[in-house]
C-alpha cells in the first residue's frame, strides 16, 4: 500500500472518528434535554393532574350534600317506622281498650244468657 494511500485512509478515519465524537456530544446533549423535559413533564403532572379539577370539587361536593341528605332523610323515616310501630301508639292503645271493653261485654253476655236460661 502506498502512503497516499494510507494518508487518505487516515483522514477518512479521521473523519469519521470526528463524526462520531459529534454524534456522541449530540446524543449526550438530547439525553440531557430529554431528562429536563421529563422532570418538566412529572412536575406538571404532580401539580396539576394530582389536584382535583373544579368540576372534580363541585360533584365530591353535591355527592357529600346528598349523602348528608340521606342519611338525614333514613333517619326521619326510622324515628316515623318506631312511632308507627310503637305499642303506646294511640291506635294500639285504642284497640286494647276496645278488646277489654268487648271482653267485659262478652262476659256480662254470657253471665246475662245464664241468668235468664236459670229462670
Amino acid at each position: 500500500m502506498s502512503l497516499g494511500r494510507k494518508g487518505g485512509l487516515d483522514k477518512r478515519l479521521k473523519k469519521i472518528s470526528k463524526q462520531e465524537a459529534a454524534s456522541i456530544k449530540l446524543l449526550e446533549k438530547q439525553e440531557s434535554e430529554l431528562v429536563k423535559a421529563v422532570e418538566e413533564n412529572k412536575r406538571l403532572v404532580d401539580t396539576i393532574l394530582v389536584k382535583e379539577s373544579p368540576a372534580e370539587v363541585k360533584l365530591r361536593l353535591e355527592i357529600e350534600e346528598l349523602t348528608g341528605k340521606i342519611g338525614l332523610l333514613n333517619c326521619q323515616l326510622q324515628e316515623i317506622k318506631d312511632t308507627r310501630e310503637d305499642v303506646h301508639h294511640p291506635l294500639r292503645v285504642r284497640g286494647d281498650v276496645l278488646n277489654d271493653k268487648l271482653a267485659v261485654v262478652k262476659a256480662q253476655l254470657v253471665s246475662t244468657r245464664n241468668m235468664m236460661s236459670r229462670s
